[in-house]
């Protein structure tokens, strides 16, 4: 609430300068909080630690794997649509777009809570893995597409 009271006060003076700082104080404080209630929420390790080990292992890899395709549909999403702009940058397409800002900012809570861990080098392998899963991902659809082409089949598109 101080921070807030300064705000205006900063904004009613027009100290642009001030209202930024103050701005960004506000921003790290609100970050801050989200992390410690992050930390308060029971922990996957909690739930994990009392499954059998065979459904401890699948859980394990879905947690594994939500942030990771989480990712790639972020990054197939936004690459549909700038290709689609290239293509006409006038084109509106509300569904897509409603869906892609869906997947964004579902990609984005899960990126921060990787990122909340707080290890550089956690952070630095997830980035490697998710390059690597789409690139596999994406060798595989010019695969199929290729056999595709070379049988002279038409490529379904939904």
């Amino acid at each position: 609430m101080k921070l807030q009271k300064q705000l205006s006060i900063a904004l009613q003076q027009g100290d642009r300068f001030k209202a930024a700082q103050i701005t960004a104080e506000i921003k790290a404080l609100k970050y801050e909080e989200e992390r410690n209630k992050a930390r308060e929420q029971v922990s996957a390790k909690m739930i994990v630690d009392k499954m059998s080990k065979e459904d401890r292992s699948k859980t394990l890899s879905f947690l594994n794997k939500i942030p990771v395709f989480a990712d790639a549909l972020e990054d197939c999403s936004i690459g549909l649509l700038e290709q689609l702009k290239k293509s006409d940058p006038t084109i509106d397409i509300p569904m897509i777009l409603d869906d892609v800002k869906t997947i964004q900012k579902a990609s984005e809570r899960i990126r921060h809570l990787v990122d909340s861990i707080g290890d550089y080098e956690f952070s630095e392998t997830f980035g490697d893995m998710c390059d690597r899963v789409k690139l596999v991902v994406d060798n595989e659809f010019s695969r199929v597409e290729a056999k595709m082409r070379r049988k002279n089949t038409k490529i379904v598109t939904l």
